[in-house]
């Protein structure tokens, strides 16, 4: 099945519908079927597919919450995670209809994602702003992750200089339990308590409370197009390509401008 084109994503339906049962009666899937759940991830991520919709995103989501476990299947564990990550490299950051699934994968391997993600030459700034930026309808990947782990991360190389990456990356801001207004997260706390620089923290905070960067604000609706890409009518997916094309473009130019502005902010900050 994972041979065929689209065998992935009905394996992974398949066992979706499979653990949707089986929750029911507190089961869940067999070893076998887990390491397949696993190999069909990883297959389906390296698709080169430039859309993914609502309902794979839920599959993969649930097949990843079951499936995922390094200590009895740590090369298939370690395969989704990697899949995932060069999909992120290939994509400039955007999840493409894949975001309940990230949230999910790193809160099963934060420490194999993080490492990955901030230690990968290929990954940038843009990529970074891509994946931890604030997007509309989308939750932070680290959200699921407790400030214990992430301080856990941070010790498995140069503490301090791992804070200020996470700094950058973790939503820091919670709804008040009254309901009414925002605190900054147990994240955010944590972070602050250990850090040896709470300037730079604070500042990597207060860029979290600017409203949505125009360029974002771009790059979500170029999503919308992406679709279309897969259209049947050839002469759609060209045109596609073309408006595609020139988003980007926009994109490009508008988070030039905006790296721009920041630097300006910050020396007129120091």
């Amino acid at each position: 099945m994972l041979d065929r084109p689209d065998g992935a994503e009905v394996v992974l339906e398949g066992l979706s519908m499979r653990l949707h049962k089986l929750k029911n009666d507190n089961l869940t899937l067999g070893p076998d079927l887990k390491r397949v759940g696993l190999l069909s991830c990883a297959t389906l991520l390296r698709h080169k597919v430039n859309y993914y919709g609502d309902s794979i995103d839920s599959h993969l989501s649930e097949v990843l919450q079951s499936c995922i476990d390094k200590a009895e299947f740590p090369e298939e564990t370690c395969d989704v995670v990697d899949a995932y990550l060069d999909r992120l490299k290939a994509s400039y950051g955007n999840v493409s209809g894949l975001g309940n699934a990230l949230v999910v994968l790193v809160e099963k391997e934060p420490f194999r994602f993080l490492d990955g993600i901030f230690f990968d030459s290929a990954f940038g700034d843009l990529h970074h702003r891509n994946v931890f930026g604030e997007w509309s309808h989308r939750k932070n990947p680290l959200s699921n992750v407790d400030g214990p782990t992430l301080l856990n991360w941070c010790r498995q190389g140069d503490f301090q200089e791992r804070l200020i990456m996470l700094s950058g990356a973790v939503h820091p801001f919670d709804e008040a339990p009254e309901g009414d207004g925002l605190i900054l997260s147990e994240q955010a706390h944590a972070i602050i308590d250990a850090t040896q620089d709470p300037s730079t923290v604070l500042r990597n905070f207060c860029s979290s409370a600017r409203p949505e960067s125009l360029a974002n604000i771009i790059a979500k609706r170029g999503q919308a197009f992406r679709i279309l890409l897969e259209h049947s009518q050839s002469d759609i997916c060209d045109a596609a390509e073309a408006v595609i094309a020139q988003i980007n473009q926009w994109e490009k130019q508008e988070r030039h401008r905006e790296r721009l502005q920041d630097e300006q902010r910050e020396q007129r900050f120091e």
